[in-house]
């Protein structure tokens, strides 16, 4: 086991990490890509996804929309691959 020397910090992060990148109420799924010497710095590289069971797509469990409201209501689990 790699223990830093006394006074460093050990990186918090490592390249092939994953990583949430947040905005208000959106996630995107992300991985680290690299990391910066000094560690305060990375690079992230979205990941690639799709709805499985989004409303138009026929699924047994596909997303309902309810009309009504401010703009309505979605209900249902996702599916992501």
């Amino acid at each position: 086991m790699n223990t830093p020397k006394r006074g460093t910090l050990a990186p918090l992060f490592r390249v092939g990490d994953g990583a949430t990148f947040t905005l208000y109420t959106d996630r995107q799924a992300c991985t680290v890509i690299k990391v910066s010497p000094s560690g305060k710095t990375i690079t992230l590289r979205y990941d690639k996804q799709k709805l499985l069971n989004g409303p138009s797509s026929g699924e047994p469990d596909a997303l309902t929309v309810h009309s009504g409201g401010f703009l309505g209501h979605v209900s249902g689990r996702q599916r992501w691959h």
